[in-house]
């Protein structure tokens, strides 16, 4: 008996695993501007990875760290995951430094906007595919 328990249990923790759905995505850079008006040319190729659980709904890797929904004393962060869009961001200072994501699950374009108040807005489009990363060793 004993034995038939501990297999179910661990086919059900495998089972778990086997249904998580994170998703790995490569961006890159199509275009962007800045206000004020600076020249954007050189992200040409810039290269972005991220890494989201969609089960969690939390960003396990992002050029800019992981996020998921959770206030802290100066800020907060959150993830919004749907049927068509995925967005995620922070909000720090009480509005004066917001940082958002937003990727449309249907075309890929994944649309950053980082505003620091006083200072501006910078805004970049990319184009996201999914990727398996592969392990280097």
């Amino acid at each position: 008996m004993k034995k038939i328990l501990s297999i179910f249990v661990i086919s059900l923790l495998i089972g778990l695993n086997a249904s998580a759905e994170i998703i790995d995505l490569k961006c890159t850079w199509n275009s962007g501007f800045t206000i004020p008006n600076e020249d954007v040319s050189s992200n040409k190729g810039r290269v972005e990875f991220f890494k989201i659980d969609l089960d969690k709904k939390i960003i396990l890797d992002s050029p800019s760290g992981g996020y998921e929904n959770k206030k802290y004393e100066l800020s907060y962060t959150w993830v919004h995951v749907r049927e068509d869009t995925i967005s995620f961001g922070i909000n720090a200072g009480n509005d004066t430094r917001v940082h958002t994501y937003k990727i449309d699950r249907n075309t890929g374009i994944l649309k950053e906007n980082h505003s620091i108040k006083e200072l501006g807005l910078i805004s970049n489009n990319y184009l996201c595919e999914k990727t398996k990363i592969k392990k280097k060793f």
